[in-house]
């Protein structure tokens, strides 16, 4: 089974650090350690049903410049069969978003639409009509997708499915489709405002019905999406997960969904997946990509405690950030008797990278450490316990004396310990600068101590 996305971007972050404002202008400084490509617009949705193990056809209108030869790079590294367009009197649409920290700073947008090419789309994918089952338009209203009305009613007639993700104050165009998803602004541009819950249902069933439409799917943002299809009506609540970037969330919706559809699930089982795999992707940076288990297995609040035994769990989900460009940040510790010195130092350590996950010692470790009378806690209720912080991610218990097997299978961008360490006195020092990590110490709150506070209450 095949999908066809049409219309692709080349999405490119560039990553540093802010240390001073320039004494040119009233600026930042911006120090740029890292640069990332990633597939934009379609190319993301290709990208997302090519990691659910879907066989696509990306057709994309290019120019003849350098981001086209960065896009059919990162296509063919991800075994997406490509189709490329390319004509001199169009820019490939490259967006470029300048990162200092977790924090985007701006954006820069490289474009130059041409509406007269949107028969070149049409001439090259007329072939493809009769080899795909589900076509997805992600139309951005840059000239790709300018013959949009003659593309759906070729694949109409080849009895493909045909999902749009539409652009633009005429929704006309799109008549005859299977599906459309608009956002809610896009779909108030057409229809109007809506005054109550009741209008705004009103309004979806004459637009499903004006554009002869199978199934209509309204992205709401924080309020979830609503769905119509015959005469039903759902409303699908959002999954109450921390936004980090909503980039790209669109994408995974629409992949998820034509997902769904391709595997025979109704039109409300594609949507409640495609809802949890939002869920997810809002919680990475940038355009990403969402595994069919992340989708699955997001009720919410992401898991944060692991056993050992968990430890391939975690590093699958480390690894999903990793692709989403965030920097994992990893410390040990036994955290016995948690005190206002640990929050001052989790916190400082969370706010030097984008993810923190810990490593807790077992009990018997904390016994070999620190002695028969230790823990003071069991491992369960220091795990809770640091649980209830907002700036831990992720929490994994190890029981070697050292962390240095968890790190060496973890492998964070940072290792940082308390300054009452020398640089060289970190365990897991060597292992993390030999892949190019780094380790740093984070000042500690004098007076404060798990030993101190014990011989406090026996006194």
């Amino acid at each position: 089974t095949c999908a066809l996305p049409i219309y692709v971007m080349l999405d490119e972050y560039w990553l540093g650090d802010t240390h001073r404002i320039s004494p040119e202008a009233p600026v930042p400084i911006i120090k740029i350690t890292e640069e990332n490509f990633k597939l934009g617009g379609a190319g993301n949705v290709a990208a997302n049903l090519a990691y659910l193990g879907i066989d696509v056809t990306l057709v994309g209108l290019i120019g003849i410049d350098k981001e086209a030869e960065h896009l059919k790079k990162i296509i063919e590294r991800q075994n997406i069969k490509f189709i490329p367009i390319e004509h001199g009197d169009y820019q490939t649409i490259n967006k470029l978003r300048i990162f200092s920290g977790s924090q985007q700073v701006i954006r820069i947008d490289k474009e130059r639409a041409n509406q007269k090419l949107g028969k070149l789309v049409v001439d090259a994918i007329d072939t493809l009509k009769d080899e795909h089952d589900l076509i997805v338009l992600s139309d951005y209203a840059k000239g790709a997708l300018s013959s949009v009305e003659d593309i759906i009613n070729r694949f109409r007639k080849a009895g493909s499915k045909i999902i749009v993700d539409p652009k633009g104050n005429d929704f006309k165009k799109y008549k005859n489709a299977s599906v459309i998803t608009p956002n809610l602004k896009e779909f108030e541009q057409i229809m109007g405002p809506y005054e109550n819950e009741e209008s705004f249902i009103s309004n979806g069933f004459i637009l499903l019905q004006e554009l002869n439409l199978q199934a209509l799917l309204v992205t709401r943002g924080p309020e979830g999406m609503s769905l119509f299809f015959d005469d039903q009506h759902h409303h699908i609540p959002a999954i109450n997960n921390d936004v980090y970037d909503v980039t790209g969330a669109g994408d995974t919706v629409i992949a998820f969904f034509a997902f769904g559809l391709m595997n025979g699930n109704s039109f409300l089982d594609s949507s409640n997946l495609a809802n949890k795999a939002a869920g997810v992707s809002v919680r990475k940076r940038g355009v990403s990509v969402v595994s069919l288990a992340e989708a699955k297995a997001n009720q919410g609040q992401q898991k944060k405690i692991f056993k050992e035994t968990e430890l391939s769990e975690l590093i699958s989900l480390l690894g999903s950030h990793k692709e989403s460009m965030q920097k994992i940040v990893f410390t040990n510790g036994c955290f016995d008797l948690l005190h206002a010195g640990h929050v001052s130092y989790l916190n400082e350590a969370k706010r030097r990278g984008d993810i923190l996950c810990i490593g807790v010692n077992s009990d018997d470790s904390v016994r070999r450490l620190k002695g028969d009378t230790r823990p003071i806690n069991n491992l369960y209720n220091r795990m809770q316990v640091l649980g209830g912080l907002s700036a831990i991610d992720y929490l994994i218990e190890f029981s070697d004396d050292t962390p240095e097997k968890l790190i060496s299978a973890i492998k964070p961008h940072l290792l940082v310990k308390g300054a009452d360490y020398s640089i060289d006195e970190v365990i897991g020092k060597e292992i993390v600068e030999s892949y190019g990590g780094k380790v740093e110490l984070i000042d500690l709150v004098e007076g404060l101590s798990t030993s101190e506070a014990i011989k406090k209450i026996k006194s």
